[in-house]
């Protein structure tokens, strides 16, 4: 497969083909087991999107749970 030109294709058939490619790829390889393809219209996915990681252990091997580790991205603004 060449690769692409820099900067996303004008046609949107193209840039879903191209998507799903990557997509396609990511399950051969075996680098992800879920995908998700979305047109987001005015923003990215992220812009969409909360992306929450925690873990209810700091230290594992301590069984430490003072202080536990969480990253929050994306953003995503409820309105209620």
């Amino acid at each position: 497969m060449e690769r692409p030109a820099n900067g996303l294709p004008e046609d949107l058939r193209e840039h879903a083909r191209l998507m799903c490619d990557i997509i396609a790829i990511a399950f051969q390889t075996n680098k992800t087991r879920v995908a998700s393809l979305m047109p987001e219209g005015d923003g990215t996915v992220l812009d969409h999107s909360c992306l929450m990681f925690l873990s209810n252990m700091w230290i594992g091997r301590k069984h430490d749970n003072f202080r536990l580790p969480l990253v929050l991205a994306g953003g995503l603004v409820l309105l209620r």
